[in-house]
Parts: structure tokens; sequence; C-alpha cells
């Protein structure tokens, strides 16, 4: 089902109250951690606490590299669950905090800092409308009862200590809020496969209960936790009237959720899977259809005064149609470097950052960027001591870094590109900007722009970027003009002489040059300060060209084709004469596109540049 036809099915029953499912997912915008990510974090304390002298190694969780060394570490041991299955969350929590005043330190910190986000904020309006029953949560951050208390909404928190409270009669205005996992503040914190197993029979008799009676919505929850899920099967393997609608974060359906559907579509229930942007999204969609007055007004504000999630236009997409032929690109396969030194720096506060970084050191002692938690380098760990001196606060640390690293994150990129362009500069003996382009020292040719003559040096520009989920680099051949004097040339000249050296060139002209770069930077090893490796491969990518009415290529060519481009022929076009009174079929100029000729255009399904 929609997102628009669940908003539309809960409105036209809005005489019929729902009962909410929350999860974990539900409050990582309020400031909780994901499951995945405390498992995570779990596997980084285990690792860390059987290698202490490896800490800052794997210090960047957020770098699929660390997680991969992690994972490598554990999977070796022989006796951890595997990557990403079920059991892992019971498993790491007991693994890691043996007792359950442990497990509570450990997110004591979370709960205490976590402030309900537009979801939770809206809740108590939603049942203040008489469109939410009851909250059933897997949570333990109190995030529900918060909200409800800054809205003056009664909460009737009901955990493993208050399990009649399940069945007290339900008031208007007030909320019924479920812990069954145990609340963090009263209960024993229920997050072991152990204590799971033990769910209280009178908070499963009531959630049974429930689920005859109303609808349920679950937002957050992807299914972890088996004594729930058994719960919900029991639950939805009866006929019944009551629907359910099973809100999931993206399109994409955890086997276990699969399972509830299928078993409640196979009793003839209706069990809906809904593709959402998340808790927030959902509960805000939802009140600005339901509510009404002063309770719509408050919600628009809530909504308004919140950080909302800004969608990006949908990505163009290319039918899966066999090419009839193949575009060449300037992209090549790019290998980086596998890890690469974290810096603790103490800068002054009363500094910019990035100036103060770049005073210390030059490109030709390292490559730096500044991250949220450091700083990480590409260098020598001795030019990284000497450039900083005592404002570092500890010996720099080799990171790991992956391909997925590099993809996901524009300022390693930037590290990555300036560390290749200076390793290049340095290995072949030429000319830098430091940023973006190389140039040879030597001239090719001389020209004159407005009177004063300039000196042409062939350069080459670079570009990285993700295509194939891979790192790939953009080869761009430029010149670069100078001043007998070997100043470089103003902007404005610069532009000038680079469009009437490259405006009109023709393909093979273009090609030329970027033959001459490839045969000397691809497929050798470049190195970079303090040993980094680059290695840019000497084939390049290939687009397949879509044109209709075109045969296919032979299936051994298509298999080259890692991008794909459509070729749009343009509307005829029919132009009017200079008097404005009559049309005019052919313009008689080659330049124009009339009604007796077509104009086509080339349109990729990716980013890269091709020539």
């Amino acid at each position: 089902m929609s997102i628009d036809a669940f908003v539309r099915s809960i409105a036209v029953n809005s005489g019929r109250p729902v009962c909410m499912l929350l999860g974990a997912g539900a409050s990582i915008s309020s400031g909780m951690p994901s499951a995945q990510r405390c498992i995570w974090e779990w596997k980084q304390d285990i690792f860390v606490t059987n290698n202490p002298t490896l800490r800052e190694s794997v210090g960047e969780l957020s770098l699929p590299g660390t997680r991969n060394r992690i994972q490598r570490w554990l999977d070796q041991r022989g006796y951890f669950p595997s990557e990403d299955s079920p059991e892992e969350y019971s498993f790491y929590a007991q693994e890691c905090y043996p007792t359950g005043q442990d497990r509570r330190s450990y997110f004591h910190s979370y709960v205490a800092n976590a402030k309900p986000h537009i979801g939770y904020r809206l809740l108590p309006l939603m049942a203040s409308a008489g469109t939410v029953r009851s909250v059933w949560t897997t949570n333990f951050d109190g995030l529900v009862s918060r909200a409800c208390a800054a809205a003056d909404i009664i909460s009737v928190e009901v955990g493993i200590d208050t399990v009649k409270r399940a069945v007290r009669q339900h008031v208007e205005r007030e909320l019924r809020i479920v812990s069954l996992h145990g609340d963090f503040r009263y209960d024993e914190l229920k997050n072991t496969s152990d204590e799971l197993q033990q769910q209280e029979a009178e908070l499963r008799e009531e959630f049974l209960h429930e689920l005859r009676d109303y609808d349920l919505v679950v937002a957050g929850y992807s299914g972890r936790d088996q004594s729930l899920m058994d719960i919900l099967m029991e639950a939805y393997g009866e006929s019944c009237p009551c629907r359910l609608y099973w809100c999931g974060f993206g399109q994409e359906i955890s086997e276990p959720v699969k399972a509830v559907l299928s078993r409640a579509r196979s009793v003839g229930r209706d069990a809906f899977y809904i593709a959402t942007d998340g808790f927030d999204d959902v509960l805000s969609r939802l009140a600005l259809r339901q509510l009404e007055g002063d309770l719509l007004k408050v919600a628009k504000q809530t909504i308004a005064v919140s950080t909302e999630t800004i969608k990006g236009p949908m990505a163009f997409a290319v039918p899966p149609l066999p090419a009839t032929a193949l575009v060449k690109s300037n992209a090549y396969p790019l290998t980086c470097p596998t890890q690469v030194f974290k810096l603790d720096l103490s800068v002054p506060d009363n500094v910019n950052r990035r100036d103060w970084l770049d005073e210390h050191i030059s490109p030709s002692q390292g490559i730096i960027v500044s991250m949220n938690d450091g700083v990480l380098a590409i260098s020598d760990a001795a030019n990284i001591q000497k450039a900083f001196g005592t404002a570092l606060r500890s010996y720099p640390k080799a990171i790991a870094l992956s391909e997925e690293d590099v993809i996901k994150d524009g300022r390693i990129q930037s590290l990555l590109r300036r560390a290749l362009i200076r390793a290049i500069a340095d290995q072949f003996k030429i000319e830098t900007d430091d940023v973006r382009r190389i140039w040879e020292a030597d001239f090719y040719d001389t020209k004159v722009h407005e009177r004063i003559k300039y000196r042409l040096h062939r350069a080459l520009s670079f570009r990285l970027l993700s295509l194939e989920r891979k790192p790939h680099l953009v080869l761009m051949p430029e010149v670069v003009a100078k001043l007998p004097n070997g100043q470089l040339a103003g902007s404005e000249a610069s532009k000038a002489l680079r469009a009437d050296v490259y405006g009109y060139q023709h393909n093979d002209v273009f090609n030329a040059d970027l033959d001459r770069w490839r045969t000397r930077l691809t497929n050798i090893d470049i190195v970079a300060q303090g040993g980094a490796m680059f290695r840019i491969d000497h084939a390049p990518l290939y687009a397949g060209l879509i044109q209709n009415g075109r045969r296919p290529l032979d299936s051994d060519l298509q298999r080259y084709a890692k991008q794909s481009g459509l070729v749009v022929t343009d509307a005829n076009l029919i132009f009017c004469a200079s008097n404005g009174h009559s049309e005019v079929k052919d313009p008689g100029s080659s330049v124009f596109c009339g009604e007796t000729t077509t104009c086509s255009a080339i349109v990729f399904a990716c980013h890269s540049e091709f020539c």
C-alpha cells in the first residue's frame, strides 16, 4: 500500500482509533541509537577490550573499513553470530554487558539526552483527537510519556511492574503507553533473548485482546524480537476484521515481517506493508490529514519549527533495453589507499580551523581534511609531528578506509583527490595547483589574447566520484596559460584561451589529448606521502546508447556498457518569419532544426562525463 493510500484509509475510519507499535527506529531522530548502532558499539567494545592497543584504529565506527576490521576479527573467533543475523542484538547485549545494571548504565546517557522529535510530539495530539488509543513499544526511552507531559496529556504508563494498568478503562485525553521490554526507569531492562522469551503472560494476553479489537499501525520496528513476533503471528493467525499496517523504512521488507503479513493474509485479514520515510514522516502526514481546529494549528507549528527532511528529485532512470552503440567515457576505475592517519589536534578556539590547519602543514608535507571528530591525513608520521608539534595530542593513528567510505563522504574524496594530484606532481616532476589540476612545466604553444602573448601548457583536471558503487577518476584535458615571466594568467584570460583551444575540438582531438595523459598515468603505482598507494585503471567506463530503430549490439559488446543512455529525438520546430505574419518551414540555416530536420540529444542515467 502506498503512503497516501494508508493516510486515506486511516482518515476515512476517523471514528475507529488505532493502537500503535513502535520500535527503536521511531526514536532515532529523537537522539536514541538504532538497534544496529547498539550492535556495532557493543562489537567495538568487545574488540577493543580484547585488543587494547588497537583502540584508536577502530575509533571511527562510521567508516565501513573500521566495521569490516571488527567483523573480520569476530568471524575469526568462530563463536560470534554472523553479521546481520537475527540473534545479534540479544547476543551482543549480553556478551558485552552481562548484568542488567551494566545494560541500564549503557543506555542511561542516551535516554538522558534524548528529546522527543516530530513524531513523538504529534502523538499526544493524535490521542487527543481520538485517532490513537494506545502505544505499545519495545523502547525504554520514555519519549512518548515525555511528549504527553509537554502537551498536557495524561499518560498511563504500563510496565513489567504495573501490568494491571493495562486493563484500566480508557479515558478521553489520556494515552496508554505499554513498555513491552520493560521500562528503562522502573523495570528490569529486558533486552536479552532469555529475558525476551519470558514476556509476561498478562501483557501478552492484553496485547492479543487489543489486536482483536483495534487496527494496529507499526512504525520503526523490524521484527527483531522473537517473543513479540510470536504474539503477532498468533494474533494475525486468527480470523478478525482488524487490520495491520506495517510502516517500514524504504522498500525492503525483513523476513519476519513478511511472515506476519503472509500469515494474516492467509486467513483473509487485511495486512499491508507501507514504504515510508520514517516515523516522523508517517505521523506528520496523519496529523495534517486527521486533525482539525486548534489541534491542527499546533501540529503545523510543531512540524514547521522542527527540522524537515529535504527530499531531492526522483532519480532519472533509463529503461532496461539493449544498447545499440557504445560511447567511451573519460571515467577510470581508481584504486585508493586502504588506510589514512587520524590526528587528535588541539586547535585554538579563536581561529579559523581550516586556515590554522593550512598554516601548519603544506601540501608537500601532507594532505589533510577536517572531520567532525578530528583530522584525517595522508602523510608521513614524522612530517605530521614536525608540522603540528605540541598541538598534536597523541601519536597519529592509522585507521582503515574502505571503498564505501570513499563513495559516501565528499571530505574523504577531497582528501584522496588532492593526495593523488600531489603524488603525480612529485612523481612526474610537473606542476600543480594542489586542488584539481596538474600541468606540464614546458609550454607547447603560444596564443595572443587582448594583445598579450600567453604560453600554453598541457594540463589535466581531476574529479573523483562514485560510479557503479566504486571510486572512479574523471580525467579532463585542459590548458594552463602563463605569461612569459611564469605568472599564471588571470581567470578571464584563462577562460578565453581554454575556450579557444578546446571549445571547437572534435572528439578525435580531445581523445588524442586524453590518451597522451592516460598512457603516462594509468596502470602504474602512484605513491603518495607516507606510502599511500593509488592506481588508475587503463580501461575507462563505457556507456550503452539506446536508440529507437537501431539494431542492438552483440551480447559480447553489451557487457561493456556500465552506464545507460537514451538518444532522444527532439521535437520538430517551426519558425516565425521576421514580419511575424507567417511560418517558416525551413529557415535555410544549418544551425537551426526546422520541421524538415531533427535534433537529437543524448541523456545518460549517470553522473559521468562522456567524450
